[in-house]
Parts: C-alpha cells; sequence; structure tokens
C-alpha cells in the first residue's frame, strides 16, 4: 500500500518524446522537480538497415518497435510529443509585410510557392515571427509534406500513442538547453549549437532560448538554409 501511495503522489511526467529518424527510434521522458528536468525513462533502437525510407515494413517496424519501448522502458502513460524528422521538414525563412497572425497565415502558403520541394497547398505549415524590420516581419516558416505527417500519426495510433503535440527538431536542441539559462545575464548569450545526425548536420544559433538562424549543412546532398532573428 505505501509502494503505491508514494507512486500516487509523484511528481507528474511529462509526455514521451519520440524521435523517428533516419536511422534510429529514441524515446525519453523527463519530470520536473525543483525547476530541474530529470531523466525518468529511456529508450532506443536501430532501424535495420534494409528498411526502405518510405516502405510499408517501416512503419510496420515502427509501430511494433514503439510498443516494445514503451511497454519495456518503464515509460510512464502513453502521452506523447512526435518530433518531425530533419529529412521531412522544410524550413524557409521569409519577409512578408506587417500583418495581424491570421493575415500572416493565410499568406504563407502564396509566399511559399517555388520555394518548397512540394504544394505548399499540400503541406502542414507553421510559422514564427522572428522579428520587425520596418513595415516587414521576418518569418521563419516550417513546412512538412501532410500526407506524411498524417501516416505519423497513423502509425503512433497503432502503436497505441496519445499524440499530444509535435514539435521540429531545431526547437528541441534549443529548448534542451534552456534550463541552463535562466539567469538575467543569460537573456542577452548567444549560442551555437551543432547537432551531428546520421541523415546530416545541422547548426543552430539562439539567443535566450530563442531560435535566430539556423542551417543544414548537409543531408544526402541537399543543402536546406534558413535565417532568423536579427540584432
Amino acid at each position: 500500500m505505501f509502494g503505491f501511495t508514494k507512486r500516487w503522489l509523484a511528481p507528474r511526467a511529462n509526455p514521451i518524446g519520440v524521435d523517428f529518424g533516419a536511422e534510429g527510434l529514441r524515446l525519453a521522458q523527463v519530470r520536473h522537480e525543483g525547476g530541474d528536468p530529470q531523466l525518468i525513462a529511456a529508450a532506443s533502437a536501430d532501424v535495420p538497415g534494409h528498411l526502405g525510407r518510405e516502405s510499408e515494413a517501416r512503419w510496420d517496424w515502427f509501430v511494433a518497435t514503439t510498443r516494445d519501448l514503451v511497454a519495456q522502458g518503464g515509460f510512464s502513460g502513453r502521452q506523447a510529443v512526435l518530433a518531425v524528422p530533419a529529412g521531412q521538414l522544410h524550413i524557409q525563412h521569409l519577409r512578408m509585410a506587417k500583418m495581424d497572425e491570421e493575415s500572416l497565415g493565410k499568406a504563407l502558403g502564396f509566399e511559399l510557392r517555388g520555394k518548397l520541394p512540394f504544394d505548399p497547398g499540400a503541406a502542414v505549415l507553421r510559422h514564427i515571427v522572428a522579428g520587425e524590420i520596418g513595415g516587414e516581419v521576418e518569418v521563419i516558416a516550417m513546412a512538412a509534406r501532410r500526407d506524411w505527417v498524417e501516416r505519423l500519426l497513423e502509425m503512433a495510433a497503432r502503436a497505441r500513442l496519445e499524440v499530444v503535440g509535435m514539435t521540429v527538431q531545431p526547437q528541441v536542441v534549443v529548448d534542451c538547453f534552456g534550463h541552463l539559462y535562466r539567469r538575467k545575464t543569460d537573456a542577452e548569450a548567444t549560442s551555437l549549437y551543432v547537432d551531428l545526425g546520421s541523415g546530416g548536420t545541422r547548426a543552430i544559433i539562439a539567443r535566450g532560448g530563442e531560435m535566430m538562424f539556423g542551417r543544414q549543412l548537409a543531408e544526402e546532398g541537399r543543402r536546406n538554409a534558413v535565417g532568423g532573428r536579427r540584432k
């Protein structure tokens, strides 16, 4: 009975973070105690080399392996936040006329025409207003193919995960170190983060927890650059 009470009164854990990358599946879960994050569960598995990037067998492996890792890894609950893999995310820096948030969202698809490898109308679009210059705003636009996002959500449901959110890799990197920059003097500190992934290398510049600039240095021969906040 005492053991049950201890678990019942324990601080609630955050959702499980799920990253289905080019060569691996990684799961992690943290809990905040005293203002600091503490890792309470983690698990990973390498994607078999013979599975194609878009094959049905790869999705089936994701479902089965996610179920196994959650069941065996000591995770709390089944709520999850999915990370859009870097290889599926396209980030574009735009300069647009200053307008309200609703109008900016509607104009985003038009501004992205010809700048993405797919039709913006067939994409899930999100954006961050990174700063203002005169009567214009700098926008960091993020896009992923809608059919791929819907497939990822479908497979997560098959893996018995309750998806409560999605995030993108550059922001994950910045947020990961956010707890280190809580002093007043850190508000203007500028940091460079380098993410050495199996599919490519990403460099991200942030100030005070806000992403200012990011660049995809290499990924299967493609180069994808983005810009952000100015001083």
